[in-house]
């Protein structure tokens, strides 16, 4: 079996934003979405780099000249919170409340780093952002591929493209730059990258979690932030009600309403509580599951998740497998092609799917892990880098 054409599964930036378009945001989100709008029509002047200098009467002339080229340009806002607090989800909302409000006094442009497993380097989103601003706005710089070569290009074209915007201006969103990963090391890439301010018509927004070493970088920078807050008492008790009520019956959401009260990490993280809920939802017998777990203090989306998997393959060692799989392969594979390389019986196939459902992406005839699950379940369901090895290879011979 030879593996997929990368183009079989196309899970772009735009089907990312339909699928969370279609999910219910937990909390209000009102006084975040008031946030963003009050950086992109320039009424925070603390974003603006000259509101952080010192006094200009005792610098020196070259200083000034320096200080006044920086009241030309604007740094970043940057949105933090814990995994799955609703970064995604707000920045989702945000854009539709943009395409009502601004649709033809904006040009938009948005990127979701983990839209795409195969797509987590910086210097691809460099080069896809240039290339779509040169098509936006008819520019004849041509793109030059060599890396090292990319980032300068990169603050050369938005400087370009101020004069181009007539007005308009730019709105950049970069969601999950702290997912960006070094090739060499495979770890987070420090955002060093990213321009220190950039041109006043050009409004960029950047999402990371608030423990990432991106946090860390922009903290230094001295950025303006905004903390995405994890729900109170009273706002994830209602997030909680109105979700269950939707997805489940009244007896089996009594009972999940009432082990969210002993698990507020739970109901207070949009994504924990999603999870929770959808497998809940799908698994065989999801009151002994609550039974079992009752005592269990879930400190974060790692640990549900990994609970989640252990329940689940617990009684059907084959479903361990499929994840295996689908951990090493990021382009896509079908139902058949699954079945042939874990030698699992269509009937696991079938139990993973209702049960695990929920933690795909489906293109066609085609599933992917959705990235934010992907790192959890990695690190649970491989002992070691000699299996994986041999995954590769079983999946290369089949």
């Amino acid at each position: 079996m030879n593996e997929p054409n990368k183009s079989k599964f196309s899970f772009s930036h735009d089907a990312l934003l339909n699928t969370y378009s279609q999910q219910e945001a937990s909390g209000d989100l009102r006084k975040y979405i008031q946030a963003i709008d009050n950086f992109v029509n320039d009424e925070n002047p603390q974003n603006r780099p000259e509101s952080r200098q010192s006094d200009m009467s005792s610098t020196t002339f070259q200083q000034q000249q320096v200080q006044n080229e920086r009241k030309q340009s604007l740094a970043p806002l940057v949105i933090h919170g814990e995994q799955g607090s609703g970064k995604t989800s707000l920045l989702v909302q945000w854009i539709s409340h943009h395409k009502k409000l601004y649709k033809d006094k904006k040009t938009l442009l948005y990127y979701f780093v983990k839209s795409s497993p195969t797509e987590i380097s910086y210097h691809k989103f460099i080069y896809q952002m240039i290339v779509r601003l040169r098509k936006e706005f008819d520019l004849k710089r041509r793109v030059d591929i060599v890396e090292e070569r990319l980032r300068s290009h990169f603050s050369q074209v938005l400087d370009q493209c101020q004069s181009h915007v007539r007005g308009k201006g730019i709105v950049l969103i970069i969601d999950g730059i702290d997912q960006f990963v070094n090739n060499r090391s495979g770890k987070e890439e420090p955002p060093d990258w990213l321009p220190w301010t950039f041109p006043k018509r050009v409004k960029v927004i950047v999402t990371a979690r608030t423990k990432s070493k991106a946090m860390k970088h922009f903290k230094m920078r001295s950025y303006t932030m905004v903390e995405l807050m994890p729900l109170d008492r009273e706002e994830s008790t209602v997030a909680a009600s109105k979700l269950i009520g939707k997805e489940l019956s009244d007896d089996l959401g009594s009972k999940l309403l009432a082990y969210l009260e002993e698990n507020h990490t739970i109901s207070a993280n949009p994504l924990m509580l999603q999870t929770l809920v959808k497998f809940i939802k799908n698994c065989e017998k999801p009151e002994e599951f609550l039974e079992t777990e009752k005592d269990k203090e879930f400190q974060n989306f790692k640990s549900l998740v990994s609970c989640i998997i252990e329940h689940s393959s617990e009684k059907n060692p084959e479903i361990l497998s499929i994840l295996k799989v689908f951990c090493i392969n990021l382009r896509g594979l079908s139902k058949t092609e699954v079945i042939q390389i874990t030698g699992s019986h269509e009937e696991s196939w079938d139990k993973f799917h209702v049960i695990l459902g929920f933690i795909m992406v489906q293109h066609e005839d085609y599933y992917l892990i959705n990235s934010m699950y992907l790192t959890p379940i990695k690190q649970l369901v491989f002992s070691g880098s000699k299996e994986i090895t041999e995954l590769h290879l079983r999946i290369i011979n089949c």
